[in-house]
Order: structure tokens, then C-alpha cells, then sequence
């Protein structure tokens, strides 16, 4: 399966941007980067979470930030986030934006694939964040010297044992030498990163979002990863 990432619509774009930048001078922040924080809110479960997702965010958050809820079309397939969630997220200065993701959902999995989108929303800070919607901030959170590499992801809980001689192929790539420590494990291998928790340069994230959607075609249509279909989103990453 091959699609074109396509951004549809957006809501509340220069009062979101006025926002953002009004939270920066209230806490006195100073010069540093803007940080576009954004997670998905579908109809279903991630709708509530989401809610307290942006609300912990607007808590406790000391930076210059904009926050960014994505909702997938077509309604036909993804539904439509209630009225009053919509309300309530644009209550708390969250700007809306839609894009549409058209993966069949009879795959596990494939609704993941929502996250890769959410690399290619409009903003005008120089950090685009990713964070599941069912993530919260529990503590007063101001990025400092973190993220200050064009691409920043934590490693997997625990090593996996991928066939990642199958998987590198699908893509055209050989296995890098390279070993990094699991999160939780310690064990050793590939380069593989939660798709939970990712920063990189707004300038970059249209290109990881286009690069990472070939490669998660080409791993799913290799076969690579039929016996666990579920994380496929996050092995393309």
C-alpha cells in the first residue's frame, strides 16, 4: 500500500501561535526554542486522554510552546472526536489540525500509523514533539539543554529479537554495526526507538514523516514483520 501524507485543515492557527508565544513571556523564559507539542485525538478512548495529556502539558510546561491535537479523516473511517472534547481542547488554547490517513484499519496496527502524520502539521516553532495521547506530564518540565540534537527518541523497553537481516533488506539497508542499550534491559541491539516520545527540528519532520512512511510500506509489504504486525510504525522509525 502506497499514500501521499496529506494535510487537510486546520483551526484556530494565529490564536494558537499567540498563545504560544504569550505562555513564553509569562513565565520569562528568554530566548530559547519554541516547541510544538503534538498527539492524536481520534473518537474513542484517545479522546479523554488526550484531553489530559493537554491538560497536564498546560500545567506544567516552562518553555515557549504551542500545543497540537491532530484528528485523522475521513469521519467515514476515524469517527469524529465529540463536540465537547473539540470545545474543550480549544478552551485550553490547543490548536485542531486534521490530516487524513486512509490505511485500511483490518490490520493490526495500522491505526498507529496515525503518529507519522502528525511530522508533517503546520507550526512555526522550531521543535516538533510527538507524544502518545496516553502520555501525561507530572512535574514541571522545561527542556533546558535536552533535545538540542536534530533527532531525539528513547531506545525500547527490552530487546525484541527481530529478524532485522529481513527487516534492513525490506528497506535496502544492511544492519548497522551499531548496538544501543535497551531502556529498561540494558540488553544490547540495533538502533530501534519508542515511537511514544519523539523531538526533532521542525525543519527535518516533514522528511522523517515522508522517509518513515516508505519505510513502514516497504517493511509491511516485504512480510518482514508478519508475525507481529503491531509494531511495525514504530521498527520503520
Amino acid at each position: 500500500m502506497t499514500q501521499d501524507l496529506n494535510l487537510i485543515r486546520s483551526e484556530n492557527w494565529s490564536s494558537s501561535l499567540d498563545n504560544s508565544q504569550d505562555s513564553g513571556r509569562d513565565r520569562n523564559i528568554g530566548s530559547q526554542p519554541r516547541y510544538a507539542f503534538t498527539f492524536i485525538c481520534q473518537q474513542g478512548v484517545l479522546e479523554g486522554l488526550s484531553l489530559l495529556l493537554a491538560a497536564s502539558l498546560k500545567r506544567f510546561l516552562r518553555c515557549p510552546y504551542e500545543l497540537i491535537a491532530a484528528i485523522p479523516l475521513p469521519e467515514s473511517q476515524w469517527g469524529t472526536p465529540h463536540p465537547t472534547t473539540l470545545r474543550t481542547l480549544q478552551k485550553m488554547g490547543v490548536r485542531i489540525e486534521y490530516f487524513e490517513n486512509l490505511i485500511p484499519l483490518s490490520r493490526k496496527g495500522n491505526p498507529l500509523t496515525n503518529k507519522i502524520f502528525c511530522f508533517q502539521l503546520p507550526t512555526q516553532m522550531e521543535k516538533t514533539i510527538f507524544l502518545d495521547s496516553d502520555l501525561l506530564c507530572l512535574q514541571p518540565f522545561s527542556p533546558g539543554d535536552r533535545f538540542l540534537k536534530p533527532f531525539s527518541a528513547a531506545p525500547t523497553f527490552l530487546a525484541t529479537g527481530r529478524n532485522w537481516d529481513n527487516i534492513y533488506s525490506a528497506v535496502g539497508a544492511k544492519v548497522p554495526e551499531e548496538r544501543i542499550p535497551t531502556l529498561f534491559s540494558d540488553d544490547l541491539q540495533p538502533p530501534y526507538f519508542n515511537s511514544g516520545f519523539i523531538a526533532v527540528d521542525t525543519a527535518l519532520a516533514a522528511e522523517l514523516a515522508s522517509t518513515w512512511w516508505e519505510c513502514f510500506n516497504q517493511i509491511d509489504q516485504s512480510g518482514a514483520m508478519a508475525d507481529n504486525l503491531y509494531f511495525r510504525e514504530q521498527v520503520s522509525l
